[in-house]
């Protein structure tokens, strides 16, 4: 195979699931060396062949702020999700508890968001009262900030589902 990326570790765990109890040879490159490992896989209770590595890819932090955009678009697509969840509960509960904490770290960082009704809007009037020396906003104002900050969600949300 002389692909890179994605498409590689899913060809990849593909060959894998489909060889219980037969050699697969793996051609790993590192740097400028070429390896060649042969391995046998063993075998899931639902026939599905496992080896004891996880594949992940490759990503560059940079990158993935650069490509933000294009990423949150990739990662939104609710379909895309359940189907990416589907996929890795049939093939066994590691991974589905790996899947699932991943979901949960993106779920937790996307609820410090400062957006009214998560608690990234509480967290950021805290820090405006600590900016002000602790005096606290007046109620008034707060209540501005909220109802305009949900007025801007749910208007985002219909123009943009």
């Amino acid at each position: 195979m002389e692909k890179t990326g994605p498409s590689l570790v899913f060809e990849v765990v593909n060959v894998i699931n489909r060889s219980p109890k037969r050699n697969v040879l793996l051609q790993i490159e590192r740097g400028d060396k070429d390896f060649e490992i042969c391995v046998i896989p063993d075998e899931n209770s639902d026939g599905t062949g496992r080896i004891g590595i996880q594949l992940s890819l490759n990503v560059k932090v940079s990158e993935t702020f650069l490509n933000f955009s294009e990423s949150a678009e990739k990662v939104s697509e609710r379909a895309a999700t359940i189907a990416a969840g589907a996929e890795v509960a049939r093939s066994n509960i590691d991974g589905l508890c790996q899947f699932a904490a991943i979901l949960n770290l993106n779920l937790a960082v996307i609820n410090l968001l400062p957006l009214p009704a998560l608690d990234g809007s509480s967290l950021a009037l805290v820090l405006i009262e600590a900016a002000r020396g602790g005096r606290k906003l007046p109620l008034e104002m707060e209540q501005r900030i909220m109802s305009s900050g949900i007025m801007f969600v749910a208007l985002e949300g219909y123009f943009f589902s």
